[in-house]
């Protein structure tokens, strides 16, 4: 392998370890975070357009180009294929709850990995088609408070046939709907941001929100994804634990003060409370820099968090 696709990066341990860049992904073999598709029919294969727009596939009878006399949106809900015009009327569509209305077979030499993520805020697998949407689904579990979320909820229809599927559309505890397109940066040109246009107008006319993201900084994915191990409410410390830790919290605290802190039973439950805690945002920290022993904590995030990298 390339030495330009590894990269160094610090975990929780302080150890240094390869990171693989985007291209050296065809070496990973294994993820704690997703639960791998298994490879499908070769009579399903996907093949996909190098115009970063438009993907054909095998799985529902759509093509680049259709005909149609209108903005239209279809998506798929159980064996039902269902077409409206894109007007606010899909707000009532419930569209952050339906089935992929496009989604790519295995095939050999993909660069892409498909799998499901397991979101702790629902409660519910979500089928991603990149490592990097499974990246972004993973900050959305954290950092928001998302209720329901979709992937590949819609295929987006212009007049003159133009195709568009966005890859995620969630709904928040406000109410808000938010439609999200995953892009890796380096593949954001001309014709990709002239879409992203389009949809954030699209979006604005049906009143969904609209955001485009990117990658996550490495030593911030790195982090997250050790916070990502502790989501589940297993290992949470119990409301009375979690009140007792929280009020004897001082300025100047670091996770091992909090871990002291921690009524449990042991040394290694008292870590996963803490851990825990961080994903739920009931602590915070530096997600920039290196996770230890001595990271500082702050209290709980008042405003909703921002993605990093993101283009709208």
């Amino acid at each position: 392998m390339p030495l330009a696709d590894v990269q160094e990066c610090r975990g929780f341990d302080g150890a240094e370890f390869p990171v693989l860049t985007k291209h050296a992904f065809t070496e990973l073999i294994w993820d704690p975070l997703s639960i791998w598709a298994a490879p499908e029919n070769t009579a399903d294969r996907v093949f996909t357009d190098r115009s970063l727009s438009n993907p054909l596939t095998a799985h529902v009878p759509f093509m680049n180009k259709t005909t149609s006399p209108e903005n239209s949106a279809t998506w798929l809900r159980g064996d039902k294929l269902t077409t409206a015009p894109l007007d606010s009327n899909l707000l009532d569509r419930e569209l952050y709850d339906v089935d992929p209305v496009r989604r790519g077979a295995a095939y050999p030499r993909q660069r892409s990995y498909h799998g499901y993520f397991w979101m702790a805020s629902t409660g519910e697998h979500v089928w991603h088609e990149s490592l990097l949407e499974r990246d972004c689904l993973m900050w959305l579990d954290w950092a928001t408070d998302l209720v329901a979320i979709s992937s590949q909820p819609v295929k987006l229809t212009t007049a003159d046939g133009e195709v568009h599927y966005p890859d995620l559309l969630g709904l928040d505890a406000n109410g808000t709907q938010t439609v999200y397109d995953v892009k890796p940066l380096a593949r954001i040109n001309d014709n990709a941001r002239a879409q992203f246009e389009w949809t954030r107008d699209v979006c604005e006319d049906i009143g969904w929100d609209y955001r485009v993201l990117t990658e996550l900084p490495i030593q911030y994915k790195v982090n997250l994804t050790w916070l990502a191990q502790f989501r589940h409410h297993g290992h949470h410390p119990g409301a009375a634990e979690e009140t007792s830790v929280l009020e004897s919290f001082r300025e100047g605290w670091t996770i091992h003060d909090a871990v002291r802190a921690m009524p449990a039973h042991s040394t290694a439950r008292a870590r996963s409370n803490v851990f825990h805690l961080l994903w739920t945002g009931a602590l915070t920290c530096d997600m920039d820099a290196r996770m230890s022993d001595r990271t500082l904590l702050r209290p709980r995030h008042t405003a909703r968090q921002e993605f990093p990298n993101a283009l709208a």
